[in-house]
């Protein structure tokens, strides 16, 4: 009886892993606060049989759009579209289940690029699966991974020496048909356009020195009119060539308050992603396969590889497109006759170590069928009912955060204030004063209430933590007279401007606010008491003691936070500052 060989073992082993920690990583509620303004702006082209020319769901934009403004609301059309229909075909179920095809998908186009031990190559693709998991798919951007993917492989192939055919043909095709889809689904594209024209250039740069190794000049031609049909079809979008004006005026404040927006290091510290390092470990895996294969260098896959390893460490949102670039040619380095030997079963056991523990790690997020919610808890979901049923009026100031969900639920009726979007950059800049509750800075006297004074807001809902940090905003409302609350929920609370508008409203629905902090303190304690391994929990508990000025409870909590989690600033700040 003959048995399958040891690596062969581990190859099934390694794949069943990566199904069972896909099945976890995808089976959860939707928690992505941008999906929402994604969905509802494909109900709106849907329901419109059109683009929006102004911005139908906040009404701090303006009525005349820039380039970048455009860019925002026109870009994503065609993935809007898809996954409105989606929803109308199975609702939110039909989103969560359609994830794991996005994750089939992905995989299809990384094998498209297999190179090397098919055990290495099981690894490290399980390594890049591990370190994708962090982010969301149901948005527009998982389109992105995926044609990023397939935009390699149809340049990989453009640029073989001997391709078949029949291959070079259909890749001469696909390539602009790829660009064309990736520039009406995401605005990732521009990545896309940018590859190609990397790639180009430095094919066309070896022709000056043979030890470059150039191609073939029939084949570059291939690649050329290939590459140069891709980025004119790229053209072929709402925003057309205009979308280069969106470089050139980056979002600044998206940039400040934006956690994509932030260095791995930075994500990491503030957000404790143990995920994050894995993505680090792919980042020193490119490096020594490119030490593996100095003797036969490519300037253009080096150039390719260190570039997006540079811009994804400093700015986290480029980081799936670093591992759908890294990890073929990371398998092809450590599959050499000198390394494979002991990199293979070494590589296999980190891939496996690391998908059991975080497919056991994060099992308590899945949807449980029957009961589990579809969409986070944490969205405001009863808040959203409060406001129709209480029939609240003016303008609403919401934290960016919940605004596509509030979009979803209240818009066009009620419009939002701030949203992931950050069409209107003072409005969206000003959530930094007033979620932070700031004072001065040229506003004169406080600035949070001179900035809702300003735009006219009527009421509040805000937050009352983030990662269990209390919100400046909670603590500077509950201590003003002229706000009054007169909604709490677990993670929520809406305050009312004292004023003829909402009287009504508070008249009948006003709460002591003291009466609710000492509430809220005694019930976080108990659920940090049950649950003493909740690092947020334990934070949230510290903040409230902190706000009531019990400062030797607030200093024991803090210190429970840093057992749990030893790199959260949040807790080390506050116990240096703690009398």
């Amino acid at each position: 009886m003959r048995f399958p060989r040891p690596a062969a073992v581990v190859i099934v082993a390694l794949a069943a892993l990566i199904c069972l920690l896909t099945v976890v990583d995808q089976f959860q509620p939707i928690s992505d606060a941008d999906f929402f303004w994604h969905l509802k702006t494909g109900e709106w082209i849907w329901q419109h049989q059109a683009l929006p020319a102004t911005d139908p769901f906040a009404y701090p934009t303006p009525a005349h759009l820039n380039a970048m403004q455009r860019f925002t609301l026109t870009s994503y059309w065609l993935s809007q579209t898809a996954f409105y229909l989606l929803y109308l075909l199975g609702g939110f179920p039909a989103v969560v289940c359609f994830k794991f095809a996005l994750v089939g998908l992905l995989i299809l186009a990384l094998l498209l690029r297999k190179r090397g031990d098919p055990l290495v190559f099981t690894a490290v693709l399980a390594l890049g699966l591990v370190a994708l998991g962090m982010y969301p798919l149901e948005r527009p951007q998982a389109f992105s991974f995926v044609l990023y993917g397939v935009l390699l492989a149809l340049l990989d192939r453009l640029r073989e020496r001997e391709p078949a055919g029949r291959m070079r043909f259909a890749a001469l095709i696909a390539l602009p048909a790829v660009m064309l889809l990736w520039a009406n689904t995401h605005g990732a594209y521009l990545l896309g356009q940018a590859t190609i024209l990397l790639v180009l250039t430095l094919e066309a740069v070896k022709f000056l020195h043979p030890r470059l190794e150039p191609l073939p000049a029939a084949t570059y031609r291939r690649l050329l009119a290939a590459g140069g049909l891709g980025l004119a079809f790229s053209f072929l979008n709402p925003n057309t060539y205009h979308a280069i004006e969106y470089l050139r005026a980056p979002a600044a404040a998206a940039v400040t308050v934006n956690i994509e927006y932030l260095s791995t290091l930075s994500v990491f510290t503030r957000l404790n992603l143990y995920r994050i390092p894995v993505y680090w470990l792919l980042q020193l895996l490119t490096l020594a396969g490119l030490v593996i294969r100095w003797r036969k260098p490519d300037i253009t896959t080096i150039a390719l590889l260190l570039g997006l390893g540079v811009v994804s460490f400093t700015t986290s949102r480029y980081v799936p497109f670093f591992i759908v670039a890294a990890v073929p040619l990371i398998a092809a380095a450590f599959s050499g006759a000198r390394v494979r030997k002991g990199s293979g079963p070494a590589l296999a056991c980190v891939a496996c170590a690391l998908l059991l523990y975080f497919a056991w790690s994060d099992r308590g997020a899945m949807i449980v069928p029957g009961r589990g919610a579809w969409t986070d808890e944490n969205f405001p979901a009863q808040e959203a009912d409060f406001i129709v049923a209480q029939d609240l009026q003016g303008n609403l100031y919401n934290n960016p955060n919940w605004g596509g969900y509030l979009m979803w639920r209240l818009a066009p009726a009620r419009k939002v204030y701030s949203d992931g979007r950050s069409l209107d950059q003072p409005s969206y800049q000003s959530t930094a004063y007033i979620d932070n509750a700031r004072v001065g800075s040229g506003f004169g006297g406080a600035a949070w209430k001179r900035l809702l004074d300003s735009y006219d807001i009527q009421y509040v809902l805000t937050p009352l933590f983030s990662r269990g940090v209390l919100y400046p905003l909670v603590s500077a409302l509950l201590g003003d007279p002229e706000w009054p609350l007169v909604y709490t929920g677990y993670n929520s609370l809406i305050f009312v401007r004292q004023s003829a508008l909402n009287a009504r409203v508070i008249a009948a629905r006003s709460l002591s606010k003291e009466r609710f902090l000492d509430d809220s303190i005694a019930w976080y304690s108990r659920q940090a008491a049950r649950e003493p391994g909740n690092m947020f929990l334990q934070l949230t508990t510290a903040e409230l003691l902190l706000g009531r000025r019990r400062f030797p409870e607030a200093r024991a909590a803090y210190r429970r936070v840093l057992e749990l989690a030893p790199f959260n600033a949040v807790a080390r700040e506050r116990l240096k500052a703690l009398p």
